[in-house]
């Protein structure tokens, strides 16, 4: 009785090590995790050098604008965050920025 079962386990294994129907599910199984964490870690590096530029670009126009007299954006500091919010380009808000006219 208890051979029997041993012989039909074994048997069962070496059928399922024969089979090579899902070799590529399992391949894929163990691949996506490294190859999903490099496309979205691209990802991510594009969008913040992305919101690096914007950021620094943003800056310097307004830091321009406010040195100008007579623009659009002397005044007021709420003035300036203003200006460069709309220079960003980007998903940004006015808390994001800071002025300070000394």
């Amino acid at each position: 009785m208890q051979l029997t079962i041993i012989h039909r386990i074994s048997t069962r294994l070496r059928a399922l090590v024969r089979d090579r129907r899902a070799n590529t599910a399992v391949e894929f199984a163990l691949a996506a995790p490294a190859l999903f964490l490099f496309m979205f870690g691209i990802i991510e590096l594009g969008y913040t050098l992305w919101m690096q530029n914007a950021l620094d670009y943003s800056v310097a126009a307004a830091a321009r604008c406010a040195s100008l007299r007579g623009s659009d954006c002397t005044g007021s500091p709420s003035k300036v965050k203003s200006y460069a919010v709309d220079a960003s380009g980007a998903y940004l808000t006015i808390l994001n920025f800071n002025y300070d006219s000394g």
